[in-house]
């Protein structure tokens, strides 16, 4: 009995240790079982969130794109005197800010030759910074409007608030994070504007930056240059190119707060930073982004509505013993004979005088050959009409202007010629050079009558004749006089250039004069 009682609770022992094991390893399979579904919902909810984060960081990229595209639609009203740079509505974006600056680029950099050459007249002082606070002003209304955060939510919003974070909550959306880093930058400095210049439209003398692409020659980006003492800065925009992202390496060194341009505080930027922000309220997801602007368009350096005035001046002056008796014009024209004094009474004897005049216009009547006329070197002339023309047209060449002067004929009817851009286009950018009399149908905003007003420089001797004798006139006189009559023809080119701030750009007057010489004497 003893012995059946110990082995009964033998056995009972080692059925309670089996029991203890199984129950042991059944904890242990459930632990493990909630340790591995835990795991699993960490690893899906972590792949949850990254999908999150890129829900975000797609929606960050687009608002970012959004808003450097439709940056360009964001424009100002112009002032008149920048009409004829502003687009068909009259009005200044980023797309056409560099022209703004380039027609004030052009008038101070004219301001600046007057300068050096001492031609500058009183008004061209306060005109140069009259130009200057101009295209200021309307800049700067124009940066307020890029810098403002309710354009930029505007535009980031139109994108990026369409989408959704669904991957952290469903139906979660993406809001704009307020950042705290400067949201516009200056990229791609030293690189090319949107500005096409030719070298050639630059006065003697001035210093300007500019980048050459291929055939064409831009205004450099972001490199301030000086005219009239005067701070000028494009906007960079590289030719043919896309609006697109790019990183923060590009974008933070150039960042308007960290990297201003100098002498600018308000100069327009070409890129945009944005932020997005997804949360589900225990954690937040963030993403930034930023891209670079363009207007893929280029427009030329111009003053589009300015003038030339061109005119000539013959005059004979008819002396007996030395003193002067009357003055009269003579056309441009070979072989004209003059009846000068009919029947002039002197203190001895009463004479006929005559002149034969116009032998330096023998080679044609057209302006070319009128400008030839002058047996100097007339090339300072030329040059510095071809440099107020293409002011107007940088494509305009000096064989052009030559075949353009050769096929106008001067009229004497005429008091002076014009020389403009004939533009239709809505936004001034077809320019089609004529020449024209005052006369004719010229555009309304050339004002005929008061266009000496619209110099701001003063006329300086540019091109001077010496004086020939009986080459290019004759004179006799009847009865015959001692010593025999003479005819001296001497003539000069003025030039009275003109900034453009008003219009006028430039003056040429040519002279000539044929002096006629006679005698009482027999």
């Amino acid at each position: 009995m003893s012995l059946n009682f110990k082995l009964f609770s033998k056995q009972s022992k080692n059925r309670g240790k089996r029991r203890s094991k199984k129950a042991a390893s059944l904890i242990l399979v459930i632990a493990c079982g909630f340790g591995l579904m835990a795991l699993i919902y960490g690893l899906f909810s972590l792949a949850m969130f990254l999908g999150g984060s890129r829900q975000v960081r797609n929606a960050a990229d687009a608002g970012a794109l959004n808003v450097s595209r439709k940056m360009m639609d964001i424009r100002v009203p112009t002032d008149p005197k920048y009409a004829d740079v502003a687009d068909t509505s009259g009005k200044v974006g980023m797309s056409n800010v560099n022209r703004l600056w380039g027609k004030a680029y052009l008038i101070n950099a004219n301001l600046e030759e007057m300068q050096k050459s001492g031609q500058a007249g009183p008004k061209a002082t306060g005109n140069g910074d009259a130009a200057y606070q101009i295209a200021q002003t309307i800049n700067d209304n124009l940066y307020s409007e890029l810098a403002s955060s309710k354009t930029q939510d505007l535009f980031f919003n139109q994108m990026a608030g369409r989408r959704t974070a669904n991957m952290i909550n469903p139906g979660m959306g993406i809001d704009k994070n307020r950042q705290n880093t400067c949201p516009i930058a200056m990229v791609d400095r030293g690189d090319e504007s949107n500005l096409v210049m030719t070298p050639g439209q630059i006065p003697a003398g001035i210093t300007v930056g500019k980048v050459d692409k291929g055939s064409k020659s831009y205004m450099q980006g972001y490199v301030p240059m000086t005219a009239n003492n005067k701070k000028f800065t494009f906007t960079s925009f590289h030719e043919g190119e896309q609006p697109h992202l790019i990183s923060d390496s590009v974008f933070d060194p150039n960042r308007a707060d960290i990297a201003p341009i100098a002498g600018s505080a308000t100069v327009i930027p070409n890129a945009f930073r944005q932020s997005a922000l997804a949360s589900n309220g225990s954690l937040d997801s963030t993403a930034t982004a930023s891209a670079v602007a363009n207007p893929i368009r280029s427009y030329s350096m111009t003053i589009p509505q300015s003038y030339i005035t061109l005119h000539v001046l013959n005059t004979s002056n008819w002396f007996v013993d030395g003193k002067k008796i009357k003055s009269i014009s003579y056309e441009t024209k070979a072989d004209q004979t003059i009846h000068g004094l009919v029947d002039y009474q002197t203190p001895t004897r009463v004479i006929n005088c005559f002149g034969k005049l116009g032998g330096e216009y023998a080679s044609g009547r057209n302006i070319m050959a009128i400008i030839k006329a002058l047996k100097a070197d007339y090339e300072p002339a030329m040059k510095k009409l071809l440099q107020r023309i293409q002011g107007m047209d940088p494509s305009f060449t000096m064989a052009k202007l030559t075949k353009m002067l050769e096929n106008q004929n001067y009229d004497k009817n005429v008091s002076r010629y014009y020389i403009f851009a004939k533009d239709d286009s809505a936004d001034h950018t077809d320019p089609q050079i004529q020449i024209q009399a005052d006369t004719g149908s010229l555009p309304t905003w050339i004002d005929v009558k008061n266009w000496q007003e619209d110099f701001d420089g003063t006329a300086k001797d540019l091109v001077t004749e010496p004086t020939t004798t009986d080459e290019y006139a004759n004179a006799w006189q009847s009865p015959p006089g001692t010593p025999q009559p003479t005819a001296k023809n001497s003539g000069v080119m003025i030039w009275q250039p003109g900034s453009g701030y008003t219009k006028a750009v430039g003056n040429l007057f040519i002279a000539r004069t044929t002096n006629l010489n006679f005698s009482s004497k027999p």
